[in-house]
């Protein structure tokens, strides 16, 4: 619930997520969803927010190794690289 305060707004705590860590079929992959997809209401405008982990030898060298490449384009479509 929103109150209005001044030009600012003061937003109370709905819920609390316990977040569940998930190990992969490939066990060199673990992930957790920190805002879960089935709740994408919930959260607007995030739509949705994870968490992995990568043990030692999941990617072989690449530049991008590491880095997360999501973009939100014209018409909210998704794009990941």
């Amino acid at each position: 619930m929103e109150k209005e305060v001044g030009a600012a707004y003061k937003r109370s705590i709905k819920d609390h997520l316990v977040c569940k860590v998930r190990a992969s079929v490939v066990s060199l992959y673990t992930k957790r969803w920190i805002l879960p997809v089935e709740r994408w209401a919930d959260f607007d405008p995030f739509i949705l927010m994870a968490e992995d982990w990568f043990k030692r030898g999941a990617f072989s060298d690449h530049p991008h190794r590491g880095v997360s490449n999501n973009h939100v384009c014209r018409r909210w479509k998704a794009r990941t690289h």
